[in-house]
């Protein structure tokens, strides 16, 4: 269905998406590269999760892939047998981490407690919420902004959606731009299942961003683990870009802002 809805068939009449560039980040892609590389950060790369918790996880990983391809065959492919296989592998990502915070795994705080360590939330809520505002933009007085809500989450993990997302690939064409850019300190999508992923996207260019390198970008005392591994020219058809000292919010970092600048300039230079 997104692959029709991408290209223009749902219906008579309606229009393709440009999709001659791409720019994402810290994306959960492909269900397999997510959890595997959810172990590869949490377990190894850093100790988010104790050695009981890491054990435990990893007895789930057999039974994790196996889930999915039944989930994925397309007589069994329905919202329930999806559900049922993401919320099995989701009990590696579900471990005890001792008060570190998933999506920054430099900050504490309780899980049920959102705005302690994203206190944004809590000030786009106030702020879209407030009268002025709603009368600024024309908004109902009794719409109420939401900045994060977990019941339409919950709706689309019960429809199986994590199950089968994997819009980069549709969007990504051979002479198209994409770039994704993560937060080191994110181990909620963690990098390595997402660079994991740009690998397997099949496209001409795969062989060639498979061999590239990881060149230090920019090259600064503060940042020093920052790289990139494109394929292409300009902005690549193909750009992965880790960020050091960026979270799952990845925009909230300042450094970044110079950085996505210089690389949307990149891309609709070449679009």
């Amino acid at each position: 269905h997104l692959e029709k809805f991408v290209f223009g068939k749902v219906q008579t009449g309606a229009r393709r998406l440009n999709s001659e560039s791409l720019m994402i980040h810290n994306s959960f892609t492909d269900p397999y590269s997510h959890f595997r590389g959810s172990l590869q950060c949490n377990c190894v790369d850093h100790n988010v999760y104790n050695e009981t918790t890491c054990k435990e996880a990893y007895s789930t990983l057999p039974e994790c892939p196996e889930a999915l391809d039944y989930a994925l065959e397309s007589e069994n492919s329905t919202p329930k047998h999806r559900f049922a296989a993401i919320e099995l592998c989701a009990k590696i990502g579900k471990g005890n981490t001792n008060g570190i915070a998933l999506k920054d795994i430099r900050l504490k705080c309780r899980p049920d407690d959102v705005d302690s360590c994203y206190p944004e939330f809590k000030w786009v809520r106030e702020l879209f919420n407030e009268r002025k505002t709603k009368t600024m933009l024309g908004v109902p007085e009794y719409v109420n902004h939401t900045s994060l809500n977990m019941d339409v989450g919950k709706a689309f993990s019960e429809y199986g959606d994590k199950c089968v997302f994997s819009l980069p690939e549709i969007y990504i064409q051979d002479n198209s731009n994409a770039i994704d850019y993560v937060g080191a300190q994110d181990a909620n999508c963690a990098w390595p299942g997402v660079l994991s992923f740009l690998k397997l996207i099949n496209r001409p260019f795969q062989p060639s961003f498979i061999k590239s390198k990881e060149t230090p970008w920019p090259v600064t005392s503060q940042f020093e683990r920052d790289f990139v591994r494109q394929v292409g020219d300009g902005a690549g058809n193909m750009t992965f870009v880790l960020v050091e000292g960026a979270d799952h919010f990845v925009r909230r970092t300042r450094f970044l802002g110079r950085m996505t600048s210089t690389y949307h300039c990149e891309i609709y230079h070449r679009a």
